[in-house]
């Protein structure tokens, strides 16, 4: 249209006042034209500018990024047919911070290169692989990240972080949903890709290495001193495997048995892990010796009602050796709670957390013996 109205000339008849607004049309679309490199400058640097405004605070460690480009070229599992898993490869383009591209790699399908008589076919070119958008700029997700605002519906596709960015208003899927991307920034040496998860349709998580999430303090004390004190990392290695010894028996699972491939997936659920209450520190027991008590007083009210059993109407049944031996196991048993309850008092039963609770398990080890010592032989 620009094209075709520099070249319009006024046609016959037409009155003055056409012609004058027809000179100024013309004018004004020269000067868009000479303009439209500038305005295009103009929001490359306004695009800039609210790039580098968003890594302002504790983000800042980011700024290098601006501009840069990395990539990643992986296989995912995108289904499975009647006989086999399908498996497809992606390249990802991440640009900082700029946006996220995606295409899949078209790899060559050997068997459709001949025919059935075993003739190679004329090879056809390549078709151009299709980009997608998967997100544009949004922020990072850290205080005061809205993810309504650019179209990120809950629940989250990922954990809300000054380390992470986000990438949104992507190309559009199925139901009207657009693409997003979730850059986890995580300890690394270098700036690279370290993988890309499609979490749900068209949400995409990212691990990315950086030296900016990395921070000693956030790790056990010990293990901060030997990361700076350590010489080399063969040093390291055997400091952090004598400490991994010595605490193994204190360490505490809430909620077990313990997931090792969760915990060893990310350096961060591996620092939760560890930094999670050992047997030193306070914690709610799972079991109390008051608890404790009471069940093995409910167990010896069973054991002497049964013993009136068998000193009665029962008793005839029963050898007399045998009764013995039980009554003096009973009796034992009580003297052993006595003396148990004296020392443990309502201590918490937490195996090896304190002298009193091992002097506690070691009478009740002691209690359980005799009594087994003391049962009769047989039914």
């Amino acid at each position: 249209e620009d094209y075709a109205l520099e070249h319009m000339v006024v046609q016959k008849g037409e009155s003055e006042v056409s012609a004058k607004l027809l000179a100024v049309r013309q004018e004004l679309g020269r000067l868009t034209t000479q303009a439209r490199p500038v305005m295009q400058r103009q929001r490359m640097a306004q695009s800039r500018l609210q790039g580098l405004q968003a890594l302002q605070g504790p983000s800042a460690s980011y700024h290098s990024l601006v501009g840069e480009c990395i990539n990643i070229t992986q296989d995912q599992y995108v289904g499975t047919t009647a006989v086999i898993e399908q498996w497809h490869t992606f390249h990802y383009d991440f640009c900082f911070f700029d946006y996220v591209l995606q295409h899949e790699v078209k790899t060559a399908d050997n068997a459709a290169a001949y025919d059935e008589s075993g003739q190679a076919l004329q090879e056809k070119e390549p078709e151009a692989a299709e980009r997608i958008l998967l997100g544009t700029p949004a922020g990072f997700s850290g205080a005061g990240f809205d993810p309504g605002s650019v179209g990120i519906q809950r629940p989250l596709f990922f954990e809300p972080s000054e380390h992470t960015y986000v990438f949104a208003k992507g190309g559009e899927c199925p139901g009207g949903v657009l693409r997003a991307v979730a850059a986890e920034f995580v300890c690394g040496t270098e700036v690279k890709v370290l993988a890309v998860t499609e979490v749900r349709m068209c949400a995409y998580h990212a691990r990315v290495s950086h030296p900016a999430p990395c921070d000693l303090e956030a790790w056990p004390v010990e293990l901060a001193y030997l990361a700076r004190s350590s010489g080399n990392a063969q040093e390291l290695e055997d400091g952090v495997y004598r400490w991994l010894r010595r605490i193994a028996p204190s360490m505490r699972v809430q909620r077990g048995p313990v997931d090792w491939q969760h915990v060893l997936s990310t350096p961060s659920t591996l620092r939760s892990f560890l930094s999670a209450p050992s047997a030193g520190e306070e914690c709610v027991p799972l079991v109390t010796l008051a608890g404790a008590a009471k069940s093995v007083e409910s167990t010896i009210q069973v054991l002497g009602d049964l013993a009136g059993l068998l000193g009665g109407p029962l008793g005839q049944f029963v050898p007399f050796s045998a009764r013995a031996q039980m009554e003096l196991g009973l009796a034992r048993i009580s003297v052993g709670m006595d003396a148990w309850w004296r020392v443990a008092g309502d201590a918490a039963l937490w195996v090896g957390s304190s002298p009193v609770a091992r002097a506690a398990e070691a009478q009740l080890v002691a209690l359980l013996e005799a009594f087994e010592s003391a049962r009769p032989a047989g039914p």
